[in-house]
């Protein structure tokens, strides 16, 4: 019975949470449909067990968004093992969010965003238009 919990504890950390690697590319033409975009990418690590060590998603192609990017807390996540968003071969997030911001952080914590540009173009009057 011992040797069983203790098998079980080491393989934890290989089960546990997503082995996604260090660097993904968000890209419309990525051969892992889960990230295609940025949305999908964070949910995809949200809901497949977080993340074990710093991982990066580099931007490939302007992203134009409809909706907020909504970034909740990843498992996994501290001050060594962080996500970071970044510029890869783009530039830009936009998108027009009437009454909101372009991301939308909820318990998400250890979050880098660099390298980036977020724009909300909505010309709607809004009592706030942060773009985070």
């Amino acid at each position: 019975m011992k040797k069983t919990f203790l098998f079980l504890i080491l393989l934890l950390p290989i089960f546990g949470f997503s082995q996604t690697g260090t660097n993904q590319r968000i890209s419309s033409t990525n051969a892992n449909t889960n990230f295609r975009t940025l949305q999908g990418a964070i949910t995809y690590l949200r809901n497949n067990g977080g993340i074990s060590q710093s991982i990066t998603l580099f931007i490939d192609e302007n992203q134009e968004v409809a909706t907020p990017i909504v970034i909740q807390n990843i498992p996994g996540t501290s001050a060594t093992n962080t996500l970071t968003i970044k510029n890869g071969n783009a530039s830009e997030i936009s998108g027009s969010i009437n009454d909101g911001a372009i991301f939308q952080l909820n318990a998400a914590k250890y979050i880098i965003i660099d390298g980036l540009t977020v724009y909300n173009k909505s010309t709607t009057a809004q009592t706030s238009k942060a773009a985070i």
